[in-house]
């Protein structure tokens, strides 16, 4: 376990990687970045081929100035450009341009649109992927107090400054995390990661898929939680792929868990519920916790 970046094989060589355009790129590890629109930055700052003019509004405003779309073959990505919006999204989005809000407010409103939308406890817009990192992870170390927010990545006296991470989840994005002044430690086996979280965990970092599906140090196994409840007084049936609210388990564990799975053992005059709950998070984001399904 280490929490020193340049002594970690798995964390991002920052120096390596600004001199990779002087070392030279295979062709694997172009498209491994995620697409070819990154090898202008990466080949020296080679500039578009289409000529720059004035601005013109219409199917070819890109090339106006001076950018070739491309086909997108990849999906969702941020460096070209995220998605394509629906025209639902695109008549939502110009009726909201002609009105005043405070930002706060809608911030708020818009995370509580989500949650109802998803079933998740909340949820939040993001300029791509880094820049969600970065505010999710200042969340976790600030709990949302605006005096600590303005002092990052200042964390002197803040209670909680670490970010705890599998190595198969340290990858370039880890910028974003550490922007925010944390300190990363990073571990190999269900032990080390037992043994790094304590008071000054602010939170546990995995990326999706590959080892975070399975595994010692997968989803499930880092973030789950195993019991059993008298089903009679509990007086409601927990249903699996749901939510279910949690009290009582201390500050960092209290709050809405999904329901992965449960089985159910009846006798006469008994009921009893043995489940496993997972959550992808620290620390409650709702103010009173429910504590029946959802």
């Amino acid at each position: 376990m280490t929490d020193k970046l340049h002594e970690d094989p798995a964390a991002p060589k920052l120096d390596a990687e600004a001199n990779r355009a002087e070392a030279g790129l295979t062709r694997r590890e172009l498209f491994g970045i995620g697409n070819v629109l990154a090898m202008p930055v990466l080949l020296g700052g080679a500039t578009a081929h289409a000529e720059a003019g004035p601005l013109k509004p219409g199917p070819e405003i890109y090339q106006s100035i001076g950018v070739e779309p491309i086909i997108n073959c990849r999906g969702t990505f941020t460096i070209i450009g995220g998605s394509v919006e629906r025209p639902e999204v695109r008549a939502a989005m110009d009726a909201a341009s002609k009105y005043f809000v405070q930002i706060d407010e809608l911030a708020a409103a818009v995370g509580q649109r989500f949650a109802e939308l998803t079933g998740a406890e909340w949820g939040m817009v993001s300029a791509g992927c880094a820049a969600g990192l970065k505010h999710v992870t200042a969340a976790c170390v600030t709990g949302g107090n605006p005096e600590r927010l303005i002092r990052i990545p200042d964390l002197t006296g803040f209670d909680k400054t670490e970010v705890v991470s599998p190595r198969y989840s340290r990858n370039v994005y880890d910028a974003a995390v550490r922007n925010i002044g944390v300190r990363m430690v990073t571990v190999d086996t269900p032990e080390e990661l037992e043994n790094a979280l304590g008071p000054r965990t602010a939170m546990i970092y995995l990326t999706s898929g590959g080892p975070a599906s399975s595994g010692p140090l997968s989803l499930e196994n880092v973030a789950s939680a195993n019991g059993e409840v008298d089903g009679l007084r509990y007086g409601s049936a927990l249903r699996p792929r749901g939510l279910v609210g949690l009290r009582g388990a201390g500050f960092s564990y209290d709050g809405i868990w999904y329901v992965n799975r449960v089985s159910h053992k009846i006798k006469r005059g008994e009921y009893k519920q043995n489940f496993t709950l997972t959550r992808n998070g620290l620390v409650s984001t709702v103010p009173t916790v429910p504590t029946v399904n959802i």
